[in-house]
């Protein structure tokens, strides 16, 4: 029970700075720390002592902004998504309307994050996918936000598009290029030139655009199997008989 004459403890300014401001402080502080410790050490290796190392911070003030290194893992990848997506974001909608030039602004802006700051690839591009099940999860979906732009601008760019050609599982399979380029490219430090790993991309987002570009002659996608060997083929590839 309080005493009568006891009053309650007030958070009071210090150096001119509100305790909301000093907390928000800490936090932009324990953030950048905690890019810094996974881009290191991976999310599985890093510990909540070395955050709080890197930022020069108490474990009392760690647990003021983040419950576990997941927690903290999950406020940094979000942090950097939201920053790349707003990149990418920008880049296409000042790029001309059509596919190969959406695709090579939205992919340089993409890479260009990456290279700027490479720490970004080792947990946007590794640890997102790699560590476990739940960062694995959680990428997928960030990663399906632009499958489903890349669904919308198709679409919008190509109206005659068949009805049954599968936008989103060819969209899948170009943004894991991306991801799968950029991880050897940043793995390698960057050598080669952002116009040649543009290049590799665009060969495949080249074929897209033929591709979808108006219904075939017959009105179906085109078949990926093998065409079936004709009765002449089957004659020329039996063995000789012997006589």
């Amino acid at each position: 029970m309080k005493h009568p004459n006891e009053h309650p403890v007030v958070a009071r300014n210090w150096r001119g700075e509100s305790p909301e401001e000093r907390r928000l402080q800490r936090r932009e502080r324990l953030m950048e720390a905690s890019l810094e410790a996974f881009s290191q050490h991976g999310i599985e290796k890093t510990t909540m002592r070395d955050i709080c190392a890197q930022a020069r911070l108490t474990e009392r003030y760690f647990y003021e902004s983040f419950r576990n290194t997941e927690d903290a893992f999950d406020a940094v990848y979000a942090m950097l998504k939201q920053e790349l997506v707003e990149r990418v974001s920008t880049a296409l909608a000042r790029a001309p309307l059509n596919i190969p030039q959406l695709a090579r602004d939205g992919l340089a802006a993409f890479y260009n994050f990456i290279k700027e700051d490479p720490r970004r690839a080792q947990i946007m591009l590794i640890d997102a996918f790699y560590a476990n099940r739940k960062t694995l999860d959680k990428s997928r979906d960030a990663v399906k936000e632009y499958v489903v732009i890349i669904d919308q601008l198709s679409r919008r760019l190509y109206p005659n598009m068949p009805a049954n050609f599968d936008i989103e599982m060819v969209a899948w399979g170009l943004i894991g290029m991306c991801i799968q380029v950029g991880t050897m490219w940043a793995a390698s430090g960057f050598k080669q030139p952002l116009d040649k790993i543009l290049d590799y991309n665009l060969y495949a987002w080249r074929g897209l655009e033929s591709w979808i570009d108006g219904p075939p002659p017959n009105g179906k996608v085109a078949s990926l199997k093998a065409p079936a060997k004709t009765a002449s083929a089957n004659r020329s590839r039996r063995k000789p008989s012997v006589t």
